[in-house]
């Protein structure tokens, strides 16, 4: 297999999915899709969408769709520097602090009967930290989510 794989250039009709252009472009317009009627003022982020941004499900928070909205926001906030993603972040880590996580077992609550009402508890921390430290907005991976200047 060689190792200078060529891809065929973009077509004057269509858009280059592998710009840098193209891709901001794309990820400011689907946080525009979602931001700020995603957030749930109890605190969680409204998972379900239909197409046309109505939202079908306001019940039933999600660990693995709060923590991409976390990472979403924190990348948001890191390529476009607005302070409401910023706040979008801090929403969610402390949703997840104050509800997702079991402090007597360490484990999370996978989904949510409400925003309020753990369905089940998991061990699964995994989810949210190397989401949130690859966004560089955590310190050290070895004893949990640590604040640092991207969180406050």
């Amino acid at each position: 297999m060689s190792d200078t794989t060529t891809y065929p250039t973009s077509h004057p009709d269509h858009p280059d999915f592998r710009s840098r252009e193209f891709l901001l472009d794309h990820a400011l317009r689907t946080m525009t899709f979602y931001h700020p009627h995603c957030m749930d003022l109890a605190g969680s982020f409204y998972p379900f969408y239909k197409d046309d941004g109505t939202i079908y499900d306001r019940k039933s928070p999600h660990l693995v769709s709060s923590t991409c909205f976390v990472f979403n926001y924190a990348m948001a906030y890191k390529h476009f520097g607005l302070d409401e993603y910023r706040g979008g972040v801090r929403h969610g880590i402390e949703y997840l602090r104050e509800f997702h996580r079991d402090p007597q077992t360490g484990g999370d609550a996978w989904t949510y009967v409400d925003a309020q009402r753990p369905r089940r508890y998991r061990r699964h921390q995994s989810l949210l930290r190397p989401r949130v430290c690859r966004a560089g907005l955590c310190e050290g991976a070895g004893s949990g989510l640590r604040r640092s200047a991207g969180v406050p």
